[in-house]
């Protein structure tokens, strides 16, 4: 892992939580895998956070998009 990306990951763990930042190290990985890359670079980690949302985004998004949901 990249020294930049591993401050990001610390920052994305003040952010929302480091529960949410520790869950992103392996889709990260897979990302960067797939892009024969050795090394998790914050770009990956920016992909992977995209893809998975912490649990504070995804309230916002439930409660945003209510109205489209059965209740």
């Amino acid at each position: 892992m990249e020294d930049e990306s591993l401050s990001f990951l610390g920052d994305l763990g003040m952010e929302s939580s480091v529960r949410h930042a520790v869950q992103l190290l392996t889709p990260s990985q897979v990302i960067a895998a797939t892009k024969d890359k050795n090394k998790v670079g914050k770009d990956d980690i920016e992909e992977a956070n995209l893809l998975f949302c912490d649990a504070k985004r995804s309230a916002k998004v439930l409660q945003e998009q209510s109205d489209k949901f059965i209740t």
